[in-house]
């Protein structure tokens, strides 16, 4: 199935005129070097029920974090067992950041790096990017779901990778991550690009 999806992409590509030049396997990217940016912050984010907080209750702060809940009651289920939920909070603030921030980048469809500019979906609440025509009229719903698989996977690798440190300032969450040479299979890969659907 895969490779008739390849050969059919390339016949859409050369009848439409499309020169593909700007796709990158999805391992050209290097998660150790992304650029996240930290659009929801600590007190945008209920560490208690990983949901957006509301913004008319007080922050209280732990550790010098600030928080803030999503209920009048969090800040009490917080408290009673702070490191734990501070410390999976910080991880599910980061993937979704991760996530806002990288899902244009991937096709969803061939899970390639796209060269930008093309169409977009919304799908799961997030927003993706094609990477050429074919991928514009052969989509799947089912791609999608697979594809924010494969960028969950992703960015637990760059959380380890990077200790989920924000970066400021970086015109673009992949400034500098891009690697244009011939990929080593020696070196440590994408996990994600190698993961089967079925995993």
């Amino acid at each position: 199935m895969r490779n008739c999806r390849f050969f059919l992409r390339v016949a859409v590509c050369l009848l439409s005129g499309w020169v593909v030049l700007g796709q990158l396997p999805p391992d050209a990217m290097d998660l150790s070097l992304l650029k996240i940016p930290e659009k929801v912050t600590s007190a945008d984010f209920c560490p208690v029920h990983l949901v957006p907080s509301d913004k008319g209750l007080p922050i209280w702060i732990h550790k010098g974090v600030e928080y803030r809940g999503h209920a009048p009651d969090c800040q009490g289920a917080f408290e009673a067992n702070p490191d734990e939920l501070a410390s999976s909070a910080r991880y599910a603030r980061w993937e979704k950041n991760f996530i806002d921030s990288m899902s244009i980048f991937w096709c969803p469809v061939t899970d390639e790096i796209n060269p930008g500019g093309l169409l977009q979906w919304k799908r799961l609440g997030i927003t993706w990017e094609s990477c050429c025509p074919f991928c514009n009229l052969s989509f799947s719903e089912g791609d999608f779901e697979l594809a924010l698989k494969r960028l969950r996977a992703r960015a637990r690798t760059a959380y380890e990778k990077t200790g989920g440190k924000y970066v400021v300032g970086a015109a673009s969450p992949i400034e500098g991550a891009i690697r244009f040479h011939s990929y080593d299979e020696t070196e440590q890969a994408d996990p994600a690009s190698k993961a089967s659907p079925s995993d």
